[in-house]
């Protein structure tokens, strides 16, 4: 299925991603010692940050623009892509280039929501992506023994990865490491439950859903060892690892509080 293509040269997937968070970087240190900035402006900066990263470590891999005409919705994907980032590149410079003032942060304000509204739209259709790739029903027949016992299977095997000195493994190294961060985070909120399900119903289901997402990163990983697809399809089911995981997380915090 990913018939490789030359549809879109490299040429025209520019990536600026560390100048914009360079310029991110700036647009904060500008912010904190500006008094008259609310939190939530500065949030919502942050939150543009945390995307940039997500964009850059997931999502803007030039390889997957071989497989555009196999995948018509990837071409697509890159199209959205590159017109957020064209609009990043004239807001984030605009700002910088003109004093701290109400208004001009209250446009930045307004610019940051847009585009973080944008970033949605773009990680829903990757994630929509990679559902027609390998759909739901092949990534959840987590084993049903010893549960959480597999869970730290996974993190064992992701760990000893990331001590590894191949240099295949390091082109996902630094996605693999978050990945392994974020199930050991969420594994200590599934202790008790996977000991005494009974006693926490409320979690059942998150629960169900974190040991699916863990089953389908050692499907990822397994699959990028034997190199059966190409970098950026790992890439991307990685997200969307990292995304249902920050999704559970969030539920797990509003039941607990």
């Amino acid at each position: 299925a990913w018939k490789a293509s030359s549809s879109l040269q490299k040429s025209d997937f520019s990536l600026n991603e560390i100048l914009y968070l360079e310029s991110l970087g700036k647009i904060k240190e500008i912010l904190h010692v500006s008094v008259s900035v609310e939190t939530c402006v500065m949030q919502r900066i942050n939150a543009l940050e945390d995307e940039f990263k997500i964009l850059r470590d997931y999502l803007m891999d030039t390889s997957a623009q071989e497989y555009t005409d196999t995948h018509p919705k990837l071409k697509h994907l890159f199209l959205q892509i590159k017109h957020v980032m064209g609009r990043a590149a004239c807001v984030i410079p605009s700002f910088i280039d003109n004093d701290v003032a109400e208004d001009t942060v209250r446009q930045l304000d307004l610019d940051a929501r847009v585009l973080l509204e944008e970033f949605k739209v773009i990680k829903q259709e990757a994630r929509d992506i990679y559902d027609s790739i390998l759909p739901k029903s092949q990534r959840t027949k987590f084993p049903t023994t010893n549960e959480l016992g597999f869970v730290d299977f996974v993190i064992q095997n992701v760990k000893q990865l990331l001590h590894s000195k191949d240099d295949f493994i390091a082109l996902l190294w630094h996605q693999i490491e978050m990945v392994h961060d974020h199930i050991l985070s969420m594994r200590g909120d599934f202790i008790e439950i996977a000991k005494h399900p009974r006693e926490h119903q409320d979690l059942k289901d998150p629960w169900t859903r974190f040991k699916d997402v863990v089953y389908h990163i050692d499907y990822v990983v397994d699959s990028f060892l034997i190199k059966d697809q190409p970098l950026w399809y790992h890439k991307l089911g990685l997200f969307y690892a990292i995304e249902d995981i920050k999704i559970i997380s969030r539920e797990v915090s509003d039941i607990k509080d």
